[in-house]
C-alpha cells in the first residue's frame, strides 16, 4: 500500500485546513499514490533564505507557506514525473492553487485575504 511521509507536518496548516488535506491525502494512499510533504510553514528568514538560494520566487511574508496555507507535496515518482502533474492537477481540480514552475507546490486559493494581505 501506497503511504505519504511527513504527515505530521499538516499540522501546521491552519486548523480549518489540516482535515481536509489529510482526507485528500487519505484518498491518495488507498488509491496507490504516495509521497512526502516535505514543506509546510516556513518562518520569513526561511522564505528569504530560499528566495536569495533561487529556490523561491517569493520574498519572506509574500508567501502562503508563513500563513499555513501552503504544503509541498513531492509523490513516490518523483517531482518531475507524469504522477506529479496527475497529482497537481487533482489539487487544482479540488479547488487548490498550484504553480506550473512549482508541481510540488500546493495553495489555498485568494491566501492573501486569510493571511490579512
Amino acid at each position: 500500500m501506497a503511504s505519504v511521509s511527513g504527515r505530521w507536518k499538516v499540522t501546521q496548516l491552519q486548523p480549518w485546513l489540516a482535515p481536509y488535506v489529510t482526507r485528500v491525502l487519505e484518498a491518495l494512499e488507498a488509491v496507490g499514490i504516495g509521497g512526502t510533504i516535505y514543506d509546510v510553514y516556513r518562518s520569513p528568514a526561511e522564505q528569504e533564505r530560499r528566495f536569495a538560494a533561487g529556490d523561491s520566487r517569493a520574498h519572506g511574508g509574500q508567501s502562503a507557506h508563513q500563513y499555513g496555507l501552503a504544503f509541498d507535496f513531492v509523490v513516490t515518482e518523483g517531482e518531475g514525473s507524469a504522477r506529479q502533474r496527475e497529482v497537481q492537477a487533482l489539487w487544482a481540480a479540488l479547488g487548490f492553487t498550484t504553480i506550473s514552475w512549482d508541481p510540488a507546490h500546493v495553495e489555498f486559493p485568494n491566501w492573501k485575504q486569510f493571511a490579512g494581505k
